[in-house]
């Protein structure tokens, strides 16, 4: 682990049997959309269930250097 963050594994299983039940093309927007929509919700919670493990066992040094910018989707996610 690195000691200055606090990684929480998560990730995104069935992508392609998501989109090939709503018909939907990896390239075509509503794909795109959809990626964000679900990137977004699970940011949220990994970004939730971070501040709750800094609760219990203190923050991480990494926390006091970053300046409120938004976490990059990728970083959190990989398709």
């Amino acid at each position: 682990m690195n000691s200055l963050t606090r990684k929480i594994g998560i990730g995104l299983m069935g992508w392609a049997d998501l989109l090939i039940r709503m018909n939907i093309s990896y390239d075509w927007d509503e794909a795109i959309n959809l990626a964000d929509r679900i990137g977004a919700i699970l940011q949220d919670k990994a970004d939730r269930y971070s501040s709750h493990l800094g609760k219990i066992n203190g923050n991480f040094p990494a926390l006091k250097k970053r300046k409120k910018k938004p976490l990059m989707l990728y970083c959190l996610l990989s398709f």
